[in-house]
C-alpha cells in the first residue's frame, strides 16, 4: 500500500515540476540586422527619420525616428522610436537610446520593445541592444546611411510571471 502513495506522490511532482519549466520558455535572444536610410526630418517634432529593412528571424520593412537630445565631446546622444512590419503583417514598436560617436560613426544603442501585434506580443518588454554604424555626418536626406546588428533579448523577469 505505500507503494501506490509513493508513486502517486512522485507522478504529482513531476507534473507540477515539469509544467512550470514547460510555462517558462526558453530564453533565447532573436537576432538581425538593418539598413536604413534616412528619408527626411519631421519639422513639427524635430525627428531624423530613416527607413530601411531589416533581416534575420523577424525580418521586414522598419522605420526610425530619432531626436538628437545632446551633443556631448564626440557623442550625439539620441531617443529613438522604431516600427518593424513583418512580411506577415505583425507589428513590432521599440523606443530606444543611442550614443553615436562622431569621430569613429559607431552607435550602441539599447531599449526595450513597447508594443506588438499578432504572434509578436510575448515580444513586449523584450529587450532590445543594437550597435552599428552610420555612413557620415551631418545628418542628409537620401545619403544618410545606418547599418546596425540587433538582437531581441527576453527579459529574466517574464519567466517568473
Amino acid at each position: 500500500m505505500k507503494y501506490p502513495i509513493a508513486i502517486v506522490g512522485l507522478l504529482f511532482s513531476l507534473t507540477v515540476f515539469s509544467l512550470g519549466s514547460a510555462n517558462a520558455g526558453p530564453l533565447k535572444p532573436v537576432p538581425g540586422e538593418f539598413t536604413a536610410v534616412m528619408v527626411g526630418i519631421d519639422y513639427d517634432t524635430g525627428e531624423l527619420i530613416f527607413e530601411g529593412s531589416k533581416t534575420g528571424a523577424l525580418p521586414g520593412h522598419i522605420t526610425i525616428r530619432s531626436a538628437l537630445i545632446r551633443e556631448t565631446g564626440v557623442a550625439i546622444h539620441l531617443a529613438a522610436r522604431w516600427t518593424l512590419t513583418t512580411p506577415w503583417g505583425d507589428v513590432i514598436e521599440g523606443e530606444n537610446s543611442a550614443v553615436l560617436n562622431t569621430k569613429s560613426l559607431h552607435f550602441r544603442e539599447h531599449g526595450i520593445i513597447v508594443n506588438a501585434t499578432g504572434a509578436q506580443t510575448e515580444r513586449i518588454g523584450n529587450f532590445v541592444v543594437i550597435h552599428g554604424e552610420i555612413n557620415g555626418l551631418p545628418f542628409e536626406a537620401g545619403v544618410t546611411e545606418v547599418t546596425g546588428h540587433v538582437k531581441y533579448v527576453p527579459s529574466q523577469a517574464k519567466k517568473y510571471q
